[in-house]
């Protein structure tokens, strides 16, 4: 069974890195992500993450 993880902001530097090493250590990533960070995948894609990862919609004000 994999350990699982979840991550606040794939889409900055800090967690696209954090996740690429966790899915090497065998980690299931989850992004939890705002809706309007949506447009900022660059770098998740640039690192190949994009269908690694699981992305979840959350608003961490409720």
């Amino acid at each position: 069974m994999k350990k699982t993880t979840l991550i606040t902001d794939v889409s900055g530097q800090n967690g696209a890195y954090l996740a690429q090493f966790l899915l090497t250590k065998n980690y299931q990533v989850i992004d939890a992500d705002k809706r309007s960070a949506r447009d900022n995948k660059r770098r998740s894609r640039n690192l190949g993450l994009e269908n690694k990862i699981k992305i979840v919609n959350i608003d961490l004000t409720n």
